[in-house]
């Protein structure tokens, strides 16, 4: 178990859990949701051991979004850190995270890695799959661990036009920093904007999106895992649609995890299990096509 550390493209700093299991070339990145993060979040770590245990190698990775408020700090320039953490964090600014990620795992010869994104970590890999110019010839399946129609969530919230309109004023006031509580997270009034304004935000519509909406989504070609808890109700009503908009040419699969809540718990190892049966079920699949290939 070692912490790693990578710099993004744009100079942010971000902190890894490398768990590693004996003699093993498989790898998963585990890309957490809103202020998701592997200090604080045991679910990611339990998840990870289980992995390490059916010999797979885990980086639980850390990006701009995880914790509500962090610092990013800069060799040349010590005293003036940036704020980071999912206060202050770009939607779009993702693909630098997850590029930064993979690359650095492509260096360590990993080249055909096993995607674990949960809630919206999917939202920002879903993008990622869309707009890398690099890393994304290193994915090789991918596991959604609930993932949330997040847009949608956040505009059913009673106090949501009340926020969006106080966001509003304070960019046009001249104070686009000014924070604002969106439920169980901080935003800044201009991030906030950005996001509830982004099509590649909203790409999961699952409650009132029809095929046309999920372009994102239906593009991914590779294999999919999603996994969700049955206390999910806003996630399980609606899974049907991640399986028919799905891009035709790969597998989904789908698995509900019984008396599961969004970070499962009590149900870490059963969730860690069903992720490495699913993905040792995929990687048999690949070698035997590629023993029929060979043939």
């Amino acid at each position: 178990m070692t912490i790693e550390t990578v710099r993004a493209k744009d100079g942010v700093e971000l902190k890894g859990l490398f768990l590693e299991a004996n003699n093993s070339k498989k790898i998963c990145l585990f890309i957490p949701g809103c202020c998701g993060n592997f200090v604080d979040n045991d679910f990611i770590r339990i998840i990870g051991e289980v992995l390490v245990k059916n010999q797979f190698n885990v980086l639980c990775a850390n990006t701009r979004g995880s914790f509500m408020m962090n610092k990013s700090f800069y060799p040349e320039n010590l005293e003036r850190p940036r704020q980071i953490g999912v206060a202050y964090e770009y939607f779009e600014e993702c693909i630098y995270d997850i590029d930064a990620w993979l690359i650095y795992l492509s260096l360590k010869g990993y080249t055909q890695i096993d995607i674990i994104c949960h809630s919206s970590g999917a939202n920002k890999f879903i993008f990622y799959m869309n707009n890398s110019t690099f890393g994304k010839q290193f994915v090789n399946n991918i596991v959604f661990l609930s993932p949330p129609d997040f847009a949608n969530r956040i505009r059913c919230y009673d106090d949501y036009d009340e926020l969006l309109e106080k966001a509003r004023k304070n960019v046009e006031n001249g104070l686009p920093e000014e924070l604002i509580k969106v439920h169980f997270f901080y935003k800044t009034s201009k991030s906030f904007l950005c996001m509830m304004n982004s099509k590649n935000f909203d790409n999961l519509p699952l409650v009132n999106g029809i095929k046309k909406d999920f372009f994102q989504y239906s593009s991914i070609d590779k294999p999919i895992t999603i996994i969700y808890g049955s206390k999910e109700n806003y996630i399980k009503n609606y899974i049907s649609k991640l399986i028919i908009y799905a891009n035709p040419s790969i597998i989904v699969d789908c698995h509900e995890i019984a008396d599961a809540d969004h970070i499962y718990f009590g149900k870490e190892e059963i969730v860690g299990q069903k992720v490495a049966e699913s993905l040792n079920k995929r990687h048999l699949s690949s070698s035997n096509n590629s023993l029929i290939l060979k043939k």
